[in-house]
């Protein structure tokens, strides 16, 4: 299922940059929505090539940042056998609204950060 997607809100953590399906660049971040009272709503965002290089390389856990993509729900039957789902925006657009973005000095790809074989599967289906 998709739908359009925009909202505001600040990373949580810094974004996770890697290579998947060969040579795809992906990023991965997610944000923090606060709508006033209401709790935050957090959603994972995905960005691909040359999108996902950028704000690998400029965004970093608090920035601000405007997104505006398609939404996916996914949903799988988890290992205990309960039905499980998930959101998350197929991001076509990031604007960084944190003011002067300035490059990280390192950016390498931690092991444990390696998509799982479902994952890299279900993100291969991401039409991009």
């Amino acid at each position: 299922m998709l739908n359009k997607f925009m909202a505001i809100g600040n990373l949580t953590q810094d974004p996770v940059h890697r290579k998947v399906s060969g040579d795809k660049s992906l990023c991965t971040f997610s944000i923090a929505i606060n709508n006033g009272k209401a709790p935050a709503f957090f959603i994972e965002i995905a960005v691909w090539e040359k999108l996902a290089d950028t704000c690998a390389q400029f965004l970093k856990k608090g920035g601000r940042v405007f997104v505006e993509g398609s939404l996916r729900t996914s949903t799988w039957q988890g290992k205990d056998g309960t039905q499980k789902s998930k959101t998350s925006c197929s991001g076509a657009v990031v604007k960084f609204l944190s003011g002067k973005a300035e490059p990280k000095i390192d950016n390498k790809e931690d092991p444990k950060d390696a998509l799982t074989p479902e994952e890299e599967a279900e993100l291969a289906e991401i039409p991009f």
